[in-house]
């Protein structure tokens, strides 16, 4: 296998499928008699089952095969290929992103093939079809410090109940072995090497057959009941805060692409911030409303953009800077005098989008300011009980917040900018006020930055039903 680098190689799923697909999208539910065995057949819905998929989506096709692009409970899209023969799938895959160079000579189709079904079959909900697709004897397996099987039971351990995340793939060599390192979010690096291009062949088809083996026979499935059953949960509105959280954390709700849905953007706020004061000039909009306690803030400063594909709403940068400290027009100030200056400089210009984001929650608008994703979470809820949970993305509560908080208003002010240990830490204080009454729900929260001045990290301490 050559070790020279030469061409460059990049995928772009997003756009590169879709230009190879007909042009009618059309909706595609793959029934028992689309799939070549039951075994394929079971494995999608077991990727289905685990990743809570809605399967209402269209699809493109070619005779090859068909792409569906579904979306994930945080609304991000996750692009699948089932490759069929004579309209029978025999193969399903996540594409996958990669970035790197290869020797022209090196056919490395059949490599990242293996590789997408190899990560689909991670983020099923049954761990047979990860185990099934693994020879050990023909590929070496790196994970977390292990090898071989101790490598991929850890790797199912830590992802046996969540998706994973995969970053760019990345290519290299070693002992003449193709090997792919895969990054994943939030864990340790998966390294997979690979034999000749023949060898790898060859424990395909042995899979094959051993996937048409443990297929049930066709009378199974005709009297079975439906794979994916939708769950239902108790009703939003029967549901305390704390009561909300338990029952809703593992399926929150997904983000709603809005930019080419709405017709109006004055009514579209009026409608989801009765209770602020809106004025706009052109394309900005300034939502005010009356401080809570003359303490904290609920105030939003907005651009909407015109694009071809509809519209899109930002946030506004709108305050001045005296020394080190922030003041907005309605008289809110921050101070981050324990800051350099060049920290103060770094951070101040993300405090609007943090504040505003915040604000956003209990309306739509959240749809359009949400930016916090993959960001580890800790989340202390104070209820009857102390509930503790451990959330991969701060988007995803702040969705199911804002899901709950649909008929409030929301304020979030920044109360503290600290330096511990040489990182930067933000304290802000949410409040969700019903209008008319004495209780909120309130939530501290910490946010820790990284060496870049990212957020890394966030910790939320959410105390329902607090009185005033």
């Amino acid at each position: 296998m050559s070790n020279k680098i030469g061409k460059i190689l990049r995928s772009i799923p997003g756009i590169l499928w879709f230009m190879l697909l007909s042009s009618e999208a059309l909706g595609f539910e793959p029934d028992f008699e689309d799939f070549s065995s039951g075994y394929q057949f079971e494995l999608y819905h077991s990727w289905l089952e685990k990743g809570n998929f809605k399967i209402d989506f269209p699809a493109g096709f070619t005779s090859a095969k068909v792409v569906k692009t579904f979306l994930d409970t945080s609304g991000k899209e996750v692009i699948v290929e089932y490759d069929w023969q004579d309209w029978k799938i025999y193969d399903q895959r996540e594409v996958l992103p990669y970035f790197f160079y290869v020797d022209e000579s090196v056919n490395i189709t059949l490599y990242l093939t293996y590789l997408e079904a190899f990560v689909y079959r991670l983020n099923a909900a049954d761990k047979e079809y990860l185990f099934d697709f693994v020879d050990l004897e023909s590929i070496e397996i790196h994970y977390a410090d292990k090898s071989g099987k101790e490598a991929l039971s850890q790797l199912w351990n830590d992802f046996s109940s969540k998706r994973i995340k995969v970053e760019p793939i990345e290519l290299f060599l070693e002992n003449d072995k193709l090997g792919f390192k895969i990054r994943l979010h939030s864990a340790d690096e998966l390294d997979i090497l690979f034999p000749e291009n023949s060898e790898l062949i060859t424990m395909l088809d042995k899979i094959k057959l051993k996937e048409l083996e443990k297929s049930r026979p066709v009378s199974y499935y005709k009297a079975r009941e439906p794979a994916v059953k939708e769950q239902i949960l108790p009703t939003l509105e029967d549901l305390s805060l704390s009561e909300y959280i338990k029952n809703y954390i593992q399926i929150p709700p997904i983000r709603e692409l809005l930019h080419n849905k709405i017709g109006n953007v004055q009514e579209f706020l009026r409608s989801e911030f009765p209770h602020h004061q809106i004025d706009h000039k052109e394309t900005d909009y300034s939502l005010k409303a009356e401080p809570y306690d003359r303490n904290f803030y609920g105030d939003l400063n907005l651009r909407v953009e015109q694009r071809t594909d509809g519209i899109n709403i930002l946030t506004m940068n709108d305050f001045q800077c005296s020394g080190k400290e922030i003041i907005f027009k309605n008289g809110e100030q921050i101070v981050l005098s324990r800051l350099t200056d060049h920290e103060f400089e770094q951070t101040a210009q993300f405090i609007p989008q943090l504040l505003y984001e915040h604000r956003a929650l209990g309306s739509k608008l959240l749809n359009f300011l949400l930016i916090h994703d993959d960001i580890p979470t800790t989340l202390v809820v104070y209820g009857d009980e102390r509930e503790l949970y451990e959330i991969d993305s701060y988007a995803d509560l702040l969705l199911l917040l804002n899901e709950y908080w649909h008929d409030r208003i929301v304020y979030f002010s920044l109360k503290e900018v600290n330096k511990i240990d040489g990182f930067i830490e933000f304290k802000g204080f949410l409040i969700a006020a019903i209008p008319g009454k004495e209780s909120c729900d309130m939530a501290e929260i910490l946010f820790h930055l990284d060496k870049d001045f990212k957020i890394d990290l966030i910790m939320m301490i959410l105390h329902p039903e607090n009185k005033s």
